[in-house]
């Protein structure tokens, strides 16, 4: 009984991650991130836009958030999964992509 809640909590947290992510992809992406599929867990980003980032495990924890400024850069993804890296401009602009590690 004590997990229920939690679970549905963070589900909550992914699903609200998500829908406004989508849209905001399809105006127009300010961050590019590659690979979306690594072995290494080594992602590296691009942006001209400075913006926080947040990633998520498929559990909707949060597992890694830090600003960044604008330009060239790596994220390191150290466990295998699947991940929602969420970006979000100074503009209110939230891009999110999905990453696997294997």
């Amino acid at each position: 009984a004590d997990r229920v809640p939690v679970l549905v909590k963070s589900a909550q947290m992914m699903v609200d991650a998500l829908p406004s992510a989508v849209g905001q992809h399809q105006q127009q992406a300010f961050v590019k991130l590659y690979p979306t599929l690594s072995t290494n867990g080594r992602i590296s980003v691009q942006s001209s836009q400075q913006h926080e980032v947040r990633v998520y495990d498929l559990h909707g924890r949060q597992v890694e958030f830090f600003a960044k400024k604008s330009g060239n850069y790596e994220l390191w993804l150290r466990e295998k999964g699947v991940y929602i890296v969420r970006f979000k401009n100074r503009q209110g602009q939230v891009q999110a992509e999905r990453v696997v590690v294997q």
